[in-house]
């Protein structure tokens, strides 16, 4: 799982990410207003609803969330290389695209944008499989 800054019509947003280390598909991605506890709830909970349950441990490049992980019974790993590595490599490749294309998303809003995010995600998965 990792995070990353995003601009969609000029303000600063923030994406999530969890990509499945064994496979490289994505999981889920969602843009929230905000990087904070709160948010990083909300996330897992969609993976939960997505999959009926969270993935048992985490692995992140940063321990600022732990007190979430706990809260939830996940375990947390963090890892600077490796296995974050194919997250991040998810990421780059969006905002090349985003880069390539648009100055930013040009959804009307959030919801426009997770919706972008999972027929993106889709393509990704399938060019994988």
């Amino acid at each position: 799982m990792d995070e990353t800054a995003i601009t969609q019509r000029g303000e600063k947003f923030t994406l999530f990410a969890a990509v499945d280390p064994e496979t490289r598909h994505l999981l889920h991605a969602s843009v929230a207003p905000s990087r904070n506890t709160l948010t990083t709830r909300r996330f897992l909970g969609e993976i939960v609803e997505l999959y009926g349950r969270t993935s048992p441990i985490v692995v992140t490049d940063e321990a600022r969330y732990g007190p979430v992980f706990t809260r939830l019974g996940v375990t947390h790993i963090v890892r600077r290389h490796s296995i974050i590595n194919r997250v991040e490599r998810w990421i780059q490749e969006l905002k090349r695209r985003i880069d390539t294309f648009y100055a930013s998303f040009t959804g009307l809003n959030v919801a426009t944008t997770n919706h972008c995010l999972c027929q993106f995600a889709w393509v990704w998965n399938v060019c994988l499989s």
